[in-house]
């Protein structure tokens, strides 16, 4: 696949050119994607699957819609064998559970995500929780969800899976910001008590990020942290969706032609975007979230999800992976 930023709004330009099967024989389809990343509207390219160039070969597709005025940038996956790997893989959707795929006035994911949720296990894809939930409520989303059994939570500090549950990280770190703060920052106080959580201390957000950083940063522990909308989450340093989802990856021996394509809303989701192919964020994120994106969507809540599925299958991405999930 190949990204196409439009120059001076010139989608529909593209999409015509790019539509022209005797000059771009190897297309199979072209998307206008409705990024609002840097305010550029830009076009996704779905090569036919059974296409597969050389490295050479793909430097000079990049390099021929660079040629065109109509286009400021081209960007192409990663790797040579992206334009078949949709044939060769299988496609892995990671989704935040908070203000993702549950609304505004509730906790629990919507029904209309269940309904997108059976099309794509339909389809063949694989659906992965990486949450900042409790270990125990995450294992309860997967069952009732149908999403695989190996899932994060704690925002990366945990894996949760069939064979029990595997700490990536762990409590002493942030205990001593839990320490600091009791004695010389004493309106900074925990957000909700967290009795079942091993690997994290989340604070309430009662005063800005850089003054709480500030604050952690005299504690001298070695930790990251990471903000949602309403709380500071603090873990080890290195522990986050990001470095989860590779540990994941790991675990899946993820070969050259799987696809990591994740969604989310806010700053504690960014790392997972890195580490993933392509990312999607609901048009209720934080704005370093969608600067992180690949794509903005439209909708908030769960009701961008349907609209994340439908513009994946309109870009040509149908079925991959079916034959990997039956034979799991």
């Amino acid at each position: 696949q190949v990204k196409l930023t439009a120059r001076g709004g010139k989608v529909d330009e593209i999409l015509s050119m790019v539509g022209d099967r005797r000059r771009f024989p190897n297309v199979s389809d072209a998307v206008h994607c409705r990024a609002r990343r840097r305010n550029k509207s830009c076009v996704m390219v779905t090569y036919r699957a059974d296409y597969a160039p050389s490295g050479s070969t793909i430097a000079k597709i990049a390099k021929k819609y660079r040629e065109f005025d109509c286009i400021s940038e081209a960007s192409v996956l990663d790797t040579a064998g992206e334009f078949a790997s949709l044939a060769k893989g299988a496609l892995h959707f990671f989704f935040d559970i908070d203000s993702t795929l549950t609304s505004r006035h509730s906790k629990i994911i919507q029904n209309k995500v269940r309904i997108v949720f059976t099309k794509m296990l339909e389809d063949g894809h694989r659906i992965y929780f990486v949450s900042g939930r409790h270990s125990e409520q995450v294992n309860v989303d997967i069952r009732h969800y149908g999403a695989e059994r190996l899932g994060v939570a704690e925002n990366g500090g945990m894996l949760t899976s069939p064979d029990g549950k595997v700490r990536l990280g762990d409590r002493s770190e942030p205990d001593k910001v839990l320490h600091y703060m009791k004695l010389n920052h004493s309106q900074t106080r925990e957000d909700i008590p967290q009795g079942m959580r091993v690997t994290e201390r989340i604070f309430r957000k009662s005063v800005p990020e850089r003054e709480f950083k500030r604050h952690v940063k005299k504690s001298g522990a070695a930790v990251d942290v990471l903000a949602s909308k309403t709380s500071y989450h603090v873990a080890k340093r290195g522990i986050n969706k990001g470095s989860a989802l590779e540990r994941v990856k790991t675990d899946l021996a993820f070969n050259e032609y799987d696809i990591a394509v994740s969604v989310g809303d806010s700053d504690l989701d960014v790392p997972m975007f890195k580490e993933s192919h392509w990312s999607f964020a609901v048009h209720n994120a934080t704005r370093l979230a969608k600067k992180s994106a690949t794509i903005v969507l439209d909708g908030d809540y769960g009701d961008a999800i349907a609209e994340m599925y439908d513009m994946w299958l309109s870009s040509g991405q149908r079925r991959p992976g079916a034959s990997r999930r039956q034979g799991a």
